[in-house]
């Protein structure tokens, strides 16, 4: 079976290659590039030797998967694991000088450098046999290149050239695969990546759009006005044009510790309306607790959110494509924004809300907030106008709260209130409902406070008060060193602190793996272990900490963490452990409980709207009445004929019952229905004497049957 998926997916690739059209010649910029040393090469620290003698034992003996019965599957398998655990990089570079028109301008080449349980000769060994399998593909040897062959589909594909085949490349034993060119011998510079010197790169990413131009432009050209329109937003977004982003990214590791490097070039050109012109200052930290175990603290200019939206339609939408106001000038899309949500909200969005916000957003989870999980997370948002704020909450609560309420029946409520600190708070609240959260808002000294429960809320606030901070937790400042007023993005994550739940799992999984590579059939001497000792991993735990600031109109991004792997595995999950699984649980319960109060609100929505149209009906009609001698028209279509409705009042499954009927003959104009429209889930109803009810279809059909249409 995976054997068959196999051969599908090889064919869908060498497809895929027909947009490459002949190799190319001359100077060549790389447009996208990966490296990974394998999971070989990045199992390097003592700590990770167990794990890494583990899997090159269970590399050896085939990665034997107990469920696979067919040979070429596990042949498959083998070798998939076998590239994983290789070091390997796949560089992707673009010559558009030399193309031809209508050519893919550039040439991919992957290359495969083997490890320490397998060697380039084994995996060529591998794929050979696998080739011979396939009858979809057939393979030539290329004249002068020793080992190296030339692929062809069996199946009628019109093919760029192809080759895979063992060379040397950058010095060293390879496989490569190539589309669209000969197997270059040159091997990837690894300094694009960006990594301090001394240190040995594990892993590397990099895209670069600029590059990547002369094959995105001519696509979007191709889909006519709206491609152009498209090719406008990623300019904008730095995707395509002279601006456009070159990003990279690189992990390594030297003798202590592990480093991430990385840049975004042009940054400050499209984003840079969001950025303040002052980085991130101690005070900004000092609303963190000391024992804060995580956070992530970010400078945006959030009050210029609407102006930036603005600026970017304003650059990518021609004038006459937008909705005009009044004056018959077209509406800036804040503007549009205001005009559909002030109704529903009561406040301006841009004046009332955006306005007040400041600087900077500050996320985290700490012991005193909730235990360091799920329910210590703390959102905090710097304000220019807290009393501005405040006010906006309140009317926010006051509007929404009784038809939220209303909407869901009583079990959902905003509640507008103040503790006995005076903290002024908006809870969400689920009265009759055991719902593990009480979300809240909370506004204290410049801050806008966000918790799960009020009791984060008040925590975070007297944070505000304290003397102490995450400036005064020694593992912070450490890994931070000497502060710098240019950054303006930062993220810590207390390693140590995530191992406690986290072991034991981890140990047992790793129990597993050591079980599953055992040699079946002989007598077992010895153990080893590959799980390290609960001290010697909260030994080797260094924080992870990353910043990013700018250089000229660059973000360049520096970080600095554990070395060992077995430190990262175990602290990532014990941070699946302590809060994303949690939080999906919890976000699954509240959307499951929610949903009917969304789905209830948007009915509401639809049947005000719905009884606002027949009530325009009922008023249309007894005009036209009033115009015809007390006869109601035949139909409603005639009303809208006769200039006294809108069209757009009579669209949908409506029902009309004055047809040759005169109003003196309707004995009960209070009972009798004029006029329905049906939605989903209920009928807006208006009757003869105006008033308007909202009715469920049986009520409506027991009403018809019950009353006759004329009031008889």
């Amino acid at each position: 079976m995976l054997f068959h998926v196999n051969r599908l997916m090889l064919v869908a690739v060498f497809a895929l290659g027909g947009a490459f059209a002949r190799p190319v010649l001359g100077a060549e910029e790389t447009a996208f590039a990966v490296y990974s040393a394998g999971i070989d090469g990045m199992l390097n620290d003592d700590l990770d030797r167990g794990l890494h003698a583990a899997l090159v034992a269970m590399e050896r003996n085939g990665f034997q998967m107990p469920m696979l019965d067919n040979d070429g599957d596990q042949a498959a398998i083998s070798l998939l694991g076998q590239i994983l655990m290789s070091r390997m990089h796949l560089e992707l570079k673009m010559n558009p000088a030399d193309a031809q028109a209508g050519e893919f301008p550039g040439s991919l080449q992957l290359s495969v450098f083997g490890n320490s349980g397998a060697s380039v000769t084994e995996m060529s060994n591998r794929i050979k046999g696998l080739m011979e399998r396939s009858r979809d593909l057939s393979e030539r040897p290329v004249p002068d290149h020793q080992g190296l062959m030339q692929i062809q589909p069996n199946v009628g594909l019109q093919m760029p050239p192809m080759y895979w085949g063992e060379a040397k490349v950058g010095g060293e034993e390879a496989i490569t695969i190539s589309f669209n060119g000969m197997p270059s011998e040159t091997g990837m510079d690894l300094s694009m990546f960006g990594l301090p010197s001394g240190v040995m790169t594990l892993a590397g990413l990099r895209l670069n759009f600029a590059a990547m131009s002369p094959v995105i432009a001519p696509v979007m050209m191709s889909g006519g006005p709206e491609g152009q329109q498209g090719m406008k937003v990623l300019e904008e977004f730095g995707i395509l044009g002279p601006d456009a982003m070159d990003i990279t990214i690189g992990y390594g590791v030297d003798s202590t510790n592990g480093h991430l490097a990385g840049r975004v070039t042009n940054m400050l050109k499209h984003w840079g309306m969001l950025m303040p012109e002052k980085g991130m200052s101690d005070s900004n930290l000092r609303v963190i607790p000391q024992d804060a175990t995580a956070f992530s603290v970010r400078r945006m200019s959030m009050g210029r959110l609407p102006e930036f939206m603005n600026a970017m339609v304003d650059k990518v939408m021609p004038p006459d494509q937008m909705p005009k106001g009044p004056d018959g000038k077209a509406m800036e899309p804040m503007d549009m924004a205001v005009q559909m949500t002030q109704p529903v909200i009561g406040i301006d969005i841009v004046t009332e809300f955006f306005e007040y916000l400041g600087e900077t957003i500050v996320i985290y989870r700490s012991n005193g907030t909730g235990g360091g999980g799920l329910f210590s997370l703390t959102g905090l948002i710097e304000l220019s106008n807290p009393d501005g704020m405040k006010a906006t909450l309140s009317t926010l609560a006051s509007r929404l709260n009784s038809g939220l309420s209303q909407m869901s029946d009583g079990y959902v409520q905003l509640v507008d209130w103040s503790d006995e600190d005076e903290l002024d708070m908006l809870t969400v609240a689920f009265p009759g409902i055991p719902v593990p959260v009480q979300v809240t808002l909370g506004v204290a000294g410049n801050q806008m406070i966000l918790g799960m429960t009020p009791d984060t809320v008040r925590v975070a606030a007297s944070q505000l008060r304290s003397s102490s901070s995450i400036l005064n937790n020694s593992t912070f400042t450490t890994a931070r060193g000497r502060a710098s007023s240019k950054v303006f993005e930062m993220s810590y994550l207390d390693t140590a602190a995530r191992m406690p739940e986290a072991y034991g799992f981890v140990a047992g999984l790793m129990t597993a793996i050591n079980n599953f590579t055992m040699p079946t059939g002989t007598r077992i001497r010895e153990i080893r272990s590959i799980m390290p000792a609960y001290g010697d991993l909260q030994q080797a735990a260094q924080p992870t900490l990353m910043m990013a600031m700018m250089d000229q109109d660059d973000m360049v991004i520096k970080g600095t963490g554990a070395r060992s792997m077995m430190v990262h595995v175990t602290s990532m999950v014990g941070e699946l452990m302590s809060s994303p699984m949690l939080l999906t649980a919890g976000v699954g319960g509240m959307v499951g409980l929610l949903l009917p109060a969304i789905s209830q609100a948007r009915n509401a929505a639809e049947m005000t709207h719905a009884m606002a149209e027949v009530r325009d009906i009922a008023v249309a009609v007894h005009t036209w009445s009033a115009d015809h001698d007390g006869k109601l028209p035949n139909s409603l279509e005639q009303l809208v004929q006769g200039g006294y409705l809108e069209a757009d009042r009579i669209m949908g499954h409506m029902d009309y019952y004055g047809m040759g009927l005169d109003m003196a003959a309707v004995k009960h104009p209070s009972t009798t229905i004029m006029a329905a429209k049906w939605l989903p889930e209920n009928v807006a109803v208006v009757f003869m004497d105006g008033h308007v009810e909202r009715m469920s279809y049986q009520e409506y059909e027991a009403h018809l049957n019950i009353q006759m249409p004329h009031g008889e």
